[in-house]
């Protein structure tokens, strides 16, 4: 059994990205993209409830967001340690990290 896309973006340029140039179609299913490619290709993956999006010659980019920093901010970041929970899974990797730290940085001057 195929996987069914929820939605279809055809009739456009779609940019994916630097390295991936533009797509003529894309499939979504969800929050996932399934496939992007011809729109030949992505009408293969409809079924009877797909919605097809026809951008009508328009172009379709990934969502935008404002990436800036406050400098500030950013530099008193960087004297502390990266503890992510996705980075730093185990008392071992604590500990790795902190030794580095040690390794690399300078004592606070006061």
């Amino acid at each position: 059994m195929s996987t069914v896309a929820d939605i279809l973006l055809t009739g456009g340029k779609i940019w994916l990205g630097q390295k991936e140039g533009f797509a003529e179609a894309l499939a979504i299913k969800g929050e996932t993209i399934l496939a992007s490619g011809t729109a030949s290709e992505m009408a293969a993956l409809a079924g009877p409830s797909t919605e097809v999006i026809d951008l009508a010659g328009r172009l379709a980019t990934p969502g935008l967001y404002d990436v800036h920093t406050h400098l500030a901010h950013f530099g008193l970041g960087l004297k502390n340690l990266d503890l992510n929970p996705r980075k730093i899974t185990s008392v071992t990797a604590l500990l790795d990290e902190v030794a580095e730290a040690v390794k690399t940085r300078r004592p606070a001057s006061g």
